[in-house]
């Protein structure tokens, strides 16, 4: 008789237990996040029917830290309209933006996804040499449309008539190829991996000038709430200190720079 009741005891605390996760999971703030992002490798991209890249594996960990089963549902946006998005819909989240100065009010933050610097990269056969920002003048640069690197060059270009702006990298590619376009502006540690995907060889290429520096986070639309942000940066800060935030830096780095 004892045994029967503690094993009926041990029954209603493993149902107790398990609703009690489950009650956890559906109270989380995440589940009233929109989530959006680009297509940005290796920081974030759709390949294969699925989305792939650092930023995907770290919210696939934060998910799991929070006890949500279910994989976010996140939209892929150019990144013009996912940016005005950003600043216009409530609970909205975006990734990986830059947290650049102009931007620093404009929303919340959790960071880090990564430390990155954004480059121009320029054929090799073109020989081309880039001593100062007045050079850049002198060269048409692809960008993605209100990318980071984009607004960074306008705002060290006297004349940011070269600038051409493109909705994603793969036109830019391809008027380079035409040589309409001398210069792409991307980011360093994702340039072989895009340029890889992109079907060209990455050996082919040459970084020739360092447009910023900045870090690339999770940005939330302002309305969100702020007990909402600290959770999701406690969950991002306690993955960066792990070994799980290298291994998978390694996963899309290592191999590929």
């Amino acid at each position: 008789m004892l045994l029967s009741a503690l094993q009926q005891g041990l029954r209603l605390l493993i149902i107790l237990m398990y609703l009690s996760h489950q009650t956890q999971a559906q109270e989380s703030p995440f589940l009233n996040l929109q989530l959006a992002t680009e297509d940005y490798a290796p920081m974030n991209y759709f390949e294969g029917g699925r989305f792939k890249g650092i930023s995907i594996d770290l919210l696939t960990l934060i998910w799991q830290r929070e006890g949500i089963k279910t994989a976010p549902e996140i939209v892929l946006y150019p990144w013009a309209r996912a940016y005005f998005e950003l600043q216009n819909r409530p609970n909205f989240m975006l990734f990986a933006v830059a947290r650049i100065p102009s931007r620093e009010s404009l929303f919340q933050w959790a960071c880090p996804i990564v430390d990155t610097h954004y480059i121009l990269l320029a054929k090799k056969s073109s020989q081309i040499k880039i001593y100062s920002a007045a050079d850049l003048e002198h060269y048409t640069i692809g960008t993605v449309r209100s990318d980071v690197s984009e607004q960074a060059l306008l705002s060290i270009l006297n004349k940011p008539f070269n600038i051409l702006s493109n909705t994603s990298m793969r036109p830019n590619l391809e008027l380079m190829d035409k040589g309409r376009v001398q210069l792409i502006a991307y980011d360093e540690l994702g340039a072989n991996q895009m340029l890889s995907n992109a079907e060209r060889n990455p050996d082919d290429f040459e970084s020739v000038f360092t447009v910023a520096d900045s870090q690339t986070c999770f940005a939330f639309n302002p309305n969100v709430p702020e007990h909402t942000v600290a959770r999701f940066q406690a969950h991002l800060r306690s993955i960066v200190a792990s070994g799980e935030y290298q291994a998978i830096l390694n996963r899309y780095y290592s191999a590929n720079n």
